[in-house]
């Protein structure tokens, strides 16, 4: 954690910064947090073809040899990811391996990087994820940011940022509302 940035009007005296460095990886299990249900059926549907082209093969159907070896590189590709990896870096090359700070404050979210600087108030966020990998911030079901769990001191203070978050979400949400 580092000392917060000059203010720009948005964050407040007792905001945390945290500061990562964007990797593919990190953008890819910022995306598996948001798409974690839809991963799930893709897992199922893939296990099952597989299974069910190998009992075909065994019994002499053709067809289930093709089920099986398409299901097997269904798997494959949900662990290696070669098409979301070569998307990331084809679409985000600019940012790849530049620094990002991310200043969480009373009032929001401010996102720094070599690009730009995007402020995000509480009110504007709908979601907070977390998972042993990464903190997503989601407005609606798209990614607004996120910080790799490197960003963190530990995992404490992971749990720590998002149970604020949380807080401070619900706290707008109620306001917003009265």
């Amino acid at each position: 954690m580092t000392a917060p940035p000059p203010d720009p009007g948005h964050t407040h005296a007792s905001a945390r910064t945290f500061q990562f460095v964007t990797t593919v990886q990190a953008s890819l299990d910022a995306q598996g947090l948001l798409n974690a249900r839809h991963s799930q059926v893709d897992l199922i549907v893939y296990t099952a073809g597989l299974l069910i082209g190998l009992a075909w093969a065994a019994a002499g159907i053709l067809f289930g040899l093709l089920i099986a070896v398409i299901a097997a590189i269904g798997l494959a590709s949900r662990r290696f990811q070669p098409i979301e990896r070569l998307l990331i870096t084809r679409n985000t090359r600019s940012l790849l391996g530049k620094r990002t700070e991310v200043t969480i404050g009373a009032d929001g979210v401010q996102f720094s990087n070599a690009v730009a600087t995007t402020y995000m108030p509480w009110s504007s966020l709908t979601a907070v994820r977390s998972n042993a990998r990464t903190v997503l911030f989601t407005i609606d079901r798209v990614i607004a940011g996120y910080l790799p769990a490197s960003a963190f001191s530990s995992p404490g203070e992971q749990a720590d940022v998002v149970r604020f978050a949380q807080e401070r979400m619900a706290g707008e949400s109620r306001l917003s509302r009265g």
